[in-house]
C-alpha cells in the first residue's frame, strides 16, 4: 500500500485477509480481517482522533483517555519502562532476575503479566501512544527525551484493537531494521525474510509524510456484539473452547 502511496495514490484503504501462524486464543486466530488505512500529509494526532471516530460508531464509547506508554505503566504497575532498573522489573513480575536479560523482554511480560488486566475494567476508550524504541517497526523515531517511536495503539476493555504509525520515511533506516529484524530472527532460530526490495525503491523515490494504521475488525465486531471468542464472529472458524 505505502508503495501505492508513495506512486501518488492519495489516501487509501484496504480490507482483507491477514494471518499470524500458530496463535490461538479468545483474541487471537491465525486467520483474521484486518482494515488498514493511510492518509499522506496526516499526522498521527489526527489518524487517532479518526480511528476512534470509527471505534464510536460501533462500541459505547463513554470517554476517551489519551496516555503515553510511560504513562500507563506508571500508573498501573508502579514502574517505569523506560528507565526503572531491570532488577525492579524482575522484582514486580516476581521472577528470577538474570544481568544478561533485555529490557524489551521484561517491559513485554509487564505488558502482558500486569498492565492488560489492570486496563481490561476501564470503562473508556484507551488510545497509548510513544512506545518504546527497541521495536520501530516502520515508525518514526522521536527523539524526545525520551526516545519514543511515533506508534500508537487504541484498546477497549483490554483488547487491542489497532495500531497506528506516523510511518518512517527513511529509505535507510527502514532497510537497516529489516536486516536487523533478520538479523534477530536468525538469532532466535527462525528464517531470515525477503527484503522487499520494490518497497524499499519505493521509498527511496519519495514516500510522502502519511500516518497509518492497521485495525482488526474481527476483535471489533466481537466487542460490538458482546462475544466472548473472536471465532464467535468469524464465517468460517474453528472454534477455540474457553477455560
Amino acid at each position: 500500500m505505502k508503495r501505492l502511496i508513495a506512486a501518488g495514490m492519495g489516501a487509501i484503504y484496504q480490507i482483507g485477509p491477514a494471518f499470524r501462524k500458530g496463535e490461538w486464543g479468545r483474541y487471537h486466530h491465525p486467520e483474521f480481517t484486518m482494515l488498514e488505512w493511510y492518509r499522506p500529509q496526516w499526522t498521527m494526532a489526527q489518524l487517532m482522533m479518526e480511528v476512534v471516530d470509527l471505534v464510536k460508531v460501533f462500541l459505547p464509547v463513554p470517554s476517551v483517555r489519551v496516555m503515553t506508554f510511560q504513562e500507563v505503566f506508571v500508573q498501573w504497575t508502579g514502574v517505569d519502562p523506560l528507565t526503572s532498573p531491570l532488577e525492579v522489573l524482575a522484582k514486580t513480575l516476581e521472577r528470577p532476575f538474570s544481568p544478561d536479560s533485555q529490557r524489551s523482554h521484561w517491559v513485554d511480560w509487564l505488558f502482558v503479566e500486569r498492565l492488560e488486566p489492570a486496563i481490561a475494567p476501564l470503562d473508556c476508550l484507551l488510545v497509548i501512544t510513544g512506545f518504546p524504541p527497541w521495536e520501530p517497526g516502520m515508525a518514526e523515531l522521536d527523539c524526545g527525551p525520551p526516545e519514543v517511536v511515533r506508534r500508537f495503539e487504541v484498546f477497549f476493555k483490554g483488547v487491542e484493537l489497532a495500531n497506528g504509525y506516523q510511518e518512517l520515511q527513511n529509505p535507510e533506516e527502514q532497510e537497516q531494521r529489516l536486516n536487523t529484524a533478520n538479523a534477530q530472527r536468525v538469532e532466535d532460530g527462525g528464517d531470515a525474510l525477503p527484503i522487499d526490495e520494490h518497497f524499499l525503491a519505493a521509498m527511496r523515490s519519495g514516500l510522502p509524510p502519511c500516518a497509518g494504521v492497521a485495525l482488526g475488525l474481527d476483535r471489533l465486531l466481537m466487542l460490538a456484539f458482546d462475544k466472548k471468542n473472536i471465532s464467535e464472529v468469524m464465517a468460517f472458524r474453528e472454534h477455540i473452547p474457553l477455560p
